[in-house]
C-alpha cells in the first residue's frame, strides 16, 4: 500500500498526535468512530474488523506504558473491552492482557511535521544548538530545569529577538541532551536594582526557578542576560551524538540549523 503522508500539529511526541493520527487512519485500521473525548476513555468506536462489528474503548497514547502510568487500568470497568492506540510500543509489556496498536509500526504511514506559511510580518522561527555549562548551572543536569519553564544564557541572539517557537536543543560534551520551545524570550542588560524592580522581576520568573534566593547573593558578573521562557522540555533518551549533523561546534557554543537538520536530530529524517 502506497504511504500516505501526514502533516500535523502539535508535533510529534504528544498524544493529541496519535489522536489525531488514529481519526485519519480508523477507517482504513478497521473501525468506526463513535465519539471522541478528553476523558477516560479517550474514544469509542465500533470494531469493524473480521465482521466483529462490537463497540470497544480506545485509549490514547504517546507511549503504550503510559496507560499503567496515568493509571487507566484501574478505571477500566468490567465486561467492557479497551484497545490501546498508541505512537510508541515502550513498555508495552505492562499491559500484555490488552490489545495495543501501535501506529508506528504501521508501513502505510508516513508521519510529519510541517513547517508553518510564512508571514512576513511574523519573525520565523530559529533553530539553533546552544551549549550547556553545568557550572554555570550551579552543579544541575539539564533534568533539573524540566519544570521550571525559564532558562538563562548570555548566547546571544541577533538583534536581541527569539521568536515564539524557536526550538533550543542544548550540547554537552559532543552529545545533544536536550531541547525545549520557545514562549518568549526577554533580554535583561542588567540585573533589578530597586526593592520594586526585585519584587517584580521574583514574581514573574524566580518563583519557578531552580535557584531559590538568586537576587540575594547575586553578582553582577554573574548575571545572565537572555531569559528564555519555554515549554515542551525534552530529554534526549537516547542522547545524540553531536557527530550526526557533520557540523563543527562554534567557538561561542551556538549554531543555527535548519529544519531538516532539526529533523535528522529528533530521528525524523536520515543524515546525508
Amino acid at each position: 500500500m502506497k504511504n500516505f503522508p501526514v502533516y500535523i500539529k502539535p508535533e510529534i511526541g504528544k498524544e493529541e498526535s496519535v489522536r489525531h493520527l488514529f481519526s485519519v487512519f480508523a477507517e482504513k485500521l478497521g473501525f468506526t468512530i463513535l465519539n471522541i473525548q478528553k476523558s477516560f476513555p479517550d474514544c469509542t468506536v465500533i470494531d469493524n474488523r473480521n465482521n466483529r462489528n462490537k463497540k470497544v474503548y480506545i485509549e490514547f497514547e504517546y507511549e503504550a506504558q503510559n496507560f499503567i502510568i496515568h493509571g487507566h487500568k484501574e478505571q477500566m470497568k468490567p465486561g467492557e473491552e479497551y484497545i490501546v492506540v498508541c505512537w510508541d510500543s515502550k513498555g508495552i509489556d505492562l499491559i500484555s492482557n490488552l490489545e495495543v496498536i501501535v501506529l508506528k509500526d504501521i508501513k502505510y504511514i508516513d508521519f510529519k511535521d510541517y513547517v508553518d506559511f510564512e508571514n512576513p510580518e511574523i519573525e520565523k522561527p530559529q533553530y539553533r544548538i546552544i551549549g550547556y555549562n553545568t557550572k554555570m548551572a550551579g552543579g544541575l543536569t539539564l533534568s533539573a530545569f524540566e519544570n521550571t519553564k525559564i532558562f538563562r544564557t548570555n548566547i546571544m541572539f541577533k538583534d536581541k529577538v527569539l521568536p515564539k517557537g524557536s526550538v533550543i536543543i542544548l550540547y554537552q560534551k559532543r552529545m545533544l541532551i536536550g531541547e525545549f520551545t520557545v514562549a518568549s524570550y526577554v533580554y535583561l542588560e542588567k540585573p533589578p536594582k530597586t526593592k520594586y524592580e526585585k519584587r517584580i522581576y521574583q514574581l514573574t520568573t524566580y518563583p519557578v526557578t531552580v535557584d531559590p534566593e538568586p537576587l540575594e547573593t547575586l553578582k553582577y558578573d554573574d548575571w545572565l542576560k537572555g531569559h528564555i521562557i519555554y515549554t515542551d522540555f525534552k530529554l534526549y533518551d537516547p542522547e545524540v551524538n553531536f557527530s550526526i549533523l557533520n557540523r563543527k561546534m562554534s567557538r561561542g557554543q551556538s549554531i543555527i540549523l535548519s529544519f531538516d537538520e532539526l529533523q535528522i536530530v529528533r530521528g525524523r529524517r536520515k543524515a546525508g
